[in-house]
């Protein structure tokens, strides 16, 4: 500790040794003697609980870091993911704060303004991607806590699934009919489709008696992306019976002649579901058809993920075998689905309680009416 010739006080603290076994230090300055000392107090302080850290890294320089080392080991659709939630909600809030600055009530902040702004969803991703950046900040010796540890993820509002009544889906394809996306509705109650699943067919993975589930189609960045399902169980092959064949064939028809309409100007995608110019069909124009549908149908409120779910809920009532629901929709494992749809099972529950003489097909004697 010294004093300097302006009349600040200077000292250093031994923070650790480098590669070559030489001291590292930590400079700190004060207007006075004991703001000095205080400061030396601090960090010996931090030394002693495993709190300190002398990285130079902002939040912001260290996850360009961190993403571009995360891009050697997932898909690109998530690194397209983590990099979008970092450059549109985390940098611009805490992306100026030093990596070993950041406090779990810095991200606890951070999730509240985003749970408000965007979504508990959204907030809740984010909360995830900080607390992977710093648990590999750790291993790299860049800091020596978690401030993400110490929050807790937001509970999200429950969105209830809308399933609607067989009489009801029935009034929205009469209604539909005529759309030039019909069948691509009357498929997805069909078949349980995911929506990137739906968009991503092609007519090569289309036969008399099944579907071959290949490939998703999604929208990152501006361009559109096909890629493989999300999971090993999402690539599949679904049974279709011949009334759902017959839709796509009518559809084929009609695509066709769109085809001859443009000539040269229609791109060969292959794809069975496109635009009116032949080409892939954006997400969000897809929905928005599927919105202005609905309203002309005076339809209860259904996401379009309700459908998948209307799938699976008629497959329940027809008795069908969990796992072959599962393996119908791409699910993980038919514990999934057995989770996911526990409340429809149960219903169908008693049907199991069958007397011993039926399950025989005997005639038992000896029994009491």
């Amino acid at each position: 500790m010294f004093e300097q010739a302006n009349g600040t006080w200077r000292g250093k603290v031994t923070v650790g040794y480098t590669e070559d076994g030489k001291q590292r230090f930590r400079w700190v300055s004060g207007k006075t003697q004991a703001e000095a000392l205080a400061k030396v107090a601090e960090i010996k302080q931090r030394l002693a609980s495993g709190t300190f850290s002398d990285t130079k890294l902002t939040v912001k320089s260290y996850l360009e870091q961190w993403l571009d080392e995360k891009a050697r080991h997932v898909k690109p659709s998530t690194v397209d993911t983590y990099r979008r939630l970092s450059t549109v909600h985390i940098i611009p809030k805490v992306g100026r704060k030093g990596l070993d600055k950041l406090t779990p009530l810095d991200v606890q902040n951070l999730m509240g303004e985003l749970a408000d702004s965007t979504g508990v969803r959204t907030a809740n991703a984010c909360r995830t991607l900080l607390f992977s950046a710093y648990k590999q900040a750790i291993r790299w010796q860049l800091v020596a806590r978690n401030p993400v540890e110490a929050t807790d993820p937001l509970r999200a509002a429950h969105k209830d699934t809308v399933l609607w009544s067989g009489a009801q889906a029935a009034h929205f394809l009469d209604s539909a009919r005529p759309h030039r996306l019909y069948a691509a509705f009357y498929l997805v109650m069909a078949t349980g489709l995911r929506r990137g699943e739906l968009l991503g067919l092609r007519w090569e993975d289309v036969s008399e008696r099944e579907l071959y589930i290949r490939q998703q189609l999604t929208y990152r960045e501006g361009a559109f992306v096909f890629a493989p399902p999300k999971t090993a169980q999402g690539t599949r092959r679904i049974a279709i019976t011949p009334d759902v064949y017959a839709v796509l064939e009518a559809h084929r028809r009609a695509q066709e002649a769109q085809r001859a309409d443009l000539g040269e100007m229609w791109p060969n995608t292959g794809l069975v579901f496109v635009s009116e110019v032949g080409t892939p069909i954006h997400p969000r124009n897809f929905e928005r058809s599927w919105g202005q549908l609905k309203k002309a149908a005076n339809m209860p409120p259904a996401r379009l993920h309700d459908l998948r779910h209307l799938h699976v809920s008629l497959l329940v009532k027809q008795g069908v075998d969990p796992q072959a629901i599962a393996d119908r929709v791409g699910h993980s494992d038919a514990s999934f689905t057995l989770r996911r749809y526990s409340h429809m099972f149960e219903e169908h529950r008693e049907r199991t309680a069958i007397s011993l003489a039926t399950l025989l097909g005997v005639s038992m004697t000896g029994q009491t009416n």
